[in-house]
């Protein structure tokens, strides 16, 4: 199914990228060549979205390889790849993690999907120049929690139990810019309780 479905979306965004190339940029085609390479971007990313939640949902759960990481280093490789982002809207990431080792069985790939998820979600709501919170600790029992805290403009109360469902998105998403899948979130959820971890967000 992979290969039937990314196949002929490669083709697309190809065929429209060497066109955009080959046409000069005052051509009156070159705007709908453009919008057809972002469409076969958009459908690529929910594609690629829908069979990675398919295989978390998978009965084996094969996807997921548990070992023991850092989750400092973890966090902190994160946080060097959405460094452009960050310093595009000018924003003050702040970190408070422990000063020694954070241990825990997980899967590093998996986890920094989530973390990236997030973090990418936090700087796109977040005004210019604001700031954003990375806080790491380890709870009471035993679990590590991770938090992240923004200055966006938060999310509707009735609907902030339903912004993990899949192809749920929320009234100021739509509002702010209209792109995402909705699958995001839903992603994350699955890979937090394949961890035997919980997931939720709330207005502060």
């Amino acid at each position: 199914i992979s290969h039937e479905l990314r196949t002929p979306l490669q083709s697309i965004l190809g065929f429209s990228e060497l066109a955009m190339q080959r046409y000069p940029d005052d051509d009156p085609s070159q705007p709908f060549f453009q919008d057809i390479y972002a469409a076969g971007q958009r459908m690529l990313v929910l594609v690629s979205n829908l069979l990675d939640l398919f295989k978390l949902e998978s009965p084996t759960s094969g996807d997921i390889q548990l070992d023991r990481h850092d989750i400092r280093a973890l966090l902190s490789e994160v946080a060097r790849e959405l460094r452009p982002q960050i310093l595009s809207k000018n924003l003050n990431l702040k970190w408070s993690v422990p000063l020694t080792p954070l241990v825990a069985m997980l899967d590093p790939f998996r986890f920094q999907q989530v973390i990236r998820n997030i973090l990418a979600n936090a700087i796109h709501f977040s005004p210019v120049n604001a700031g954003i919170l990375l806080d790491t600790r380890l709870a009471e029992n035993s679990y590590v929690e991770i938090s992240v805290l923004d200055q966006g403009p938060g999310i509707p109360p009735p609907e902030l139990k339903a912004i993990f469902d899949p192809f749920f998105q929320s009234a100021s998403k739509r509002k702010s810019d209209g792109t995402g899948t909705g699958l995001g979130l839903a992603i994350s959820r699955k890979i937090i309780e394949l961890h035997h971890g919980n997931i939720h967000a709330e207005n502060c």
